[in-house]
């Protein structure tokens, strides 16, 4: 017996990511001002896709410290898999404004800062806390306060204290702000969602054009949130006069559904059908698909469709 998604079971088309790559590059190539780009932050295939694009284009891709903490952890974990990302030359991380907003190391908290997941802002916890680095390297802190005094070695810490500093506080000392994306924007790619909304306010100039475009480089909504949260998308871009590829929603000529530069981790039809056939099951569980019946197309007589909150004895 088989069980076995559906995702895509209506679909023949088949696409793949250098074709995403290719779409992508184009895109920016076209374009004159900054780009923002939406995609997964987990995606690191998708994250790979589009470095090339912008490295092809002499663009910088400034992801965010979430997506750059991820690349490092990966990095540690398989170094000649994945590269260190301070040493690829075309990436940089975008540092928001946060806490007071003055971009000060008081103003953030955990890997927002930096590389290091640990360093926290009040409580100085043995020498795992920036403060207490700071104070280490006499760049911060009270070094001298009897109160608190500091170890003399960083006993079990893969680092050493110029190393753990610079990690702590990387983002703070080499990260892309806002308003050096808006003096320069046709020097960047900027990976951009729904919850950065608000920083359009720092990085669009509402006085003058402007020339931004946005690119959809994720899934579509599957479920009502999903769908709510693009029309507000769509709503922040046409405030600000983004651009962005769109086509009307079949069933609403009001609403805009963003074109997307994107390829699905689910299979096609045909895809679906040669892989049933090679493993040649006697019967087949569809799930996870809005078309079981394409199934019991595909494959009279051995089709169990399941039924809501019933069980199927194998």
């Amino acid at each position: 017996m088989l069980i076995t998604e559906g995702t895509r079971v209506g679909s023949d088309e088949v696409l793949t990511e250098e074709d995403v790559e290719r779409d992508i590059s184009t895109d920016v190539g076209r374009s004159e001002g900054l780009i923002l780009i939406n995609f997964g932050w987990k995606d690191i295939t998708r994250f790979k896709t589009i470095c090339q694009a912008s490295k092809e284009n002499e663009r910088i891709l400034v992801i965010s410290p979430k997506l750059a903490y991820l690349l490092y952890e990966m990095h540690i974990g398989f170094p000649t898999e994945y590269a260190d990302p301070r040493s690829l030359p075309n990436l940089k991380v975008y540092l928001k404004r946060e806490g007071d907003l003055l971009y000060s190391k008081a103003d953030y908290e955990k890997y927002k800062m930096g590389y290091l997941h640990f360093h926290g802002r009040n409580v100085a916890q043995a020498d795992r806390n920036i403060v207490r680095v700071a104070e280490r390297l006499r760049v911060g802190g009270d070094p001298d306060n009897p109160k608190n005094p500091l170890p003399q070695t960083s006993k079990g810490e893969p680092y050493d204290y110029q190393e753990l500093y610079e990690l702590a506080t990387h983002h703070l000392d080499n990260g892309i702000r806002a308003y050096q994306i808006r003096n320069e924007p046709e020097k960047y790619v900027l990976m951009f969602a729904y919850w950065d909304a608000n920083e359009l306010f720092d990085l669009i100039p509402l006085d003058k054009d402007h020339n931004t475009r946005y690119i959809s480089a994720s899934t579509e909504p599957f479920n009502e949130e999903m769908e709510i949260d693009e029309t507000k998308m769509v709503n922040w871009l046409d405030f600000f006069k983004i651009s962005y590829d769109y086509e009307r929603k079949a069933d609403d000529e009001k609403q805009k559904i963003f074109v997307r530069r994107h390829v699905s981790g689910h299979a096609s039809q045909g895809e679906l059908k040669e892989l049933i056939e090679k493993i040649n099951p006697e019967a087949i569980i569809p799930i996870h698909t809005t078309n079981p019946k394409m199934f019991e197309d595909m494959f009279p007589g051995k089709v169990v469709l399941p039924k809501y909150a019933q069980s199927i004895e194998i």
